[in-house]
């Protein structure tokens, strides 16, 4: 197993950790989550019964007020007929004081004309001042209070057709205060209990707003109360509140704390998460900047180990020229010698700032290979590119060193034997050189991984010579390097694109 295999392994190994304490935190989450929703269930059960055990209240107070005008229509009937049976003295309407007491409530009788004739229980006598008036007061007012029994007396051959009129009994005015005050301290308890979920109250008969506990700002600007009820009763259904006299129903939300808390587990990943990314962006800025710093400290150490013996072959070769030397064999050190001293300023420049120039793409491609072709099999054809004349923005010994180490990796996965071809044209602002091989190709899997360190596919070696190509195009040159293409056994083509 290389390098990358192992820091892959133990990347999916953390991933697998991560993934399960995210998993167990999210349950737990959920599961506390779930528990306030059941206990938020069981208090708006609670809160829904006592508001029907209030509404009973109301509704059999309703019941009474009810009964006590029925109570009451009935008296004026008995009015009525006791009144039918006294026909022969119907001059005066005078009855016993008896049934006077038991009626209880106020009667007025009139002509057909709404003339006074005689009252019962009015508890006003006829001398009082203004006492027409206020008679003609109370004719109007009954009359639209209670509607009047019609009463027909015949005497002597003649009907005589009156009208009583009724009002109602102190006790039914003081019940219907109570009523009133009843029903009114019920809506404004639920609408004075802010703690509880949203709710609205409606008459299901006028659909009239009976009580709410949602404030205006908790609406939109062209929002009523009545627009929630939509949404609450898809939510949550209602609750039929039966007052006797009419029924209501109310529609609630969700409680708002009981959605949050749902939410919470998400929020709370979520900020967990920025966390993370910010630490790992932090992380790895550090770690990049740190390997940068290793990068260029093991180059420069590098090229000044190197400086030493490349000093000593100098004079070395010199020494040799004295002796007699043949020049061939002098002109073959010189060259191996001069090659040492590229790779040295190579190195030198890792790490310092790199400068620039203009200069033909073609012409350091066909430098870089003319050197390669001494060294390498001769069973490996390169095919040069067509097009001269394209400039791009080149530091010449580090972009020699990439298509030196792209053509090394080609050769190795052709085994010493096949095509290398080189391909240079302009894109816009931009150049593109691409270099294809004819070797075994790479397995699409491995396409993100080829330039990390410690890739390799050789028995031996770093995995080095990819990424430090990576770092040369994309560091020093500002520009991209990617896999265009690769099939297995057929070959890989790598693409640069530099600035022109």
């Amino acid at each position: 197993m290389n390098l990358y295999s192992k820091k892959l392994s133990w990347k999916i190994i953390l991933a697998v950790i991560a993934l399960v304490i995210t998993c167990g935190f999210l349950w737990y989450s959920s599961y506390i989550s779930g528990q306030a929703s059941d206990r938020n269930e069981r208090e708006l059960e609670k809160w829904s019964r006592t508001i029907v055990q209030q509404a009973d209240v109301v509704k059999l107070a309703n019941e009474a007020f009810e009964q006590l005008k029925l109570e009451e229509k009935r008296k004026a009937q008995i009015w009525v007929r006791a009144t039918k049976e006294f026909e022969n003295n119907i001059t005066d309407f005078s009855l016993s004081t008896d049934l006077r007491e038991s009626i209880k409530i106020p009667l007025l009788t009139v002509d057909e004309n709404d003339q006074f004739l005689d009252s019962v229980n009015l508890n006003m006598p006829p001398d009082t001042e203004g006492f027409d008036l206020i008679v003609q007061g109370y004719i109007k007012e009954w009359q639209e209070l209670n509607e009047p029994l019609q009463l027909s007396i015949t005497q002597f051959d003649i009907t005589s057709n009156y009208k009583i009129i009724y009002n109602n009994s102190d006790k039914y005015y003081r019940l219907s205060r109570h009523k009133e005050s009843l029903v009114k301290a019920f809506n404004m308890d639920l609408s004075r209990n802010t703690g509880l979920v949203p709710f609205v109250f409606i008459d299901s008969a006028s659909n009239e707003l009976l009580a709410t506990n949602i404030s205006g700002t908790e609406l939109g600007p062209d929002e009523s109360v009545l627009d929630k009820i939509d949404g609450f009763k898809k939510a949550n259904g209602r609750i039929r509140i039966d007052l006797g006299s009419n029924v209501g129903y109310i529609y609630h939300d969700v409680d708002p704390l009981q959605q949050q808390l749902l939410l919470y587990p998400y929020i709370q990943l979520g900020i967990i998460a920025l966390f993370i990314l910010v630490g790992y962006f932090l992380f790895s800025t550090f770690r990049r900047a740190e390997q940068n710093q290793v990068w260029a400290g093991m180059a420069k150490e590098t090229a000044h180990q190197l400086g030493t013996p490349l000093s000593s072959l100098m004079a070395w070769i010199e020494y040799l020229k004295s002796q007699g030397i043949e020049d061939s064999t002098i002109i073959e050190m010189n060259k191996d010698v001069q090659r040492l001293e590229m790779i040295t300023d190579r190195f030198s420049k890792i790490g310092s700032e790199t400068k620039l120039e203009p200069t033909d793409v073609a012409e350091v491609i066909e430098g870089i290979v003319g050197y390669l072709r001494a060294r390498i099999s001769n069973k490996v054809e390169f095919i040069l590119p067509e097009h001269e004349g394209i400039v791009a923005q080149l530091n010449v010994p580090l972009f020699e060193w990439v298509i030196e180490n792209i053509s090394k990796n080609a050769v190795d996965a052709m085994s010493g034997k096949g095509t290398i071809t080189f391909t240079v044209k302009e894109v816009g602002s931009l150049v593109h050189i691409e270099i294809t091989d004819t070797g075994k190709g790479i397995s699409s899997g491995k396409l993100k991984t080829v330039f990390q360190p410690g890739y390799t596919t050789k028995k031996r070696g770093w995995g080095l010579g990819l990424s430090l190509v990576k770092r040369i195009v994309e560091n020093f040159h500002k520009g991209k390097i990617s896999v265009a293409k690769s099939e297995l056994n057929v070959g890989t083509t790598f693409r640069i694109i530099l600035n022109s």
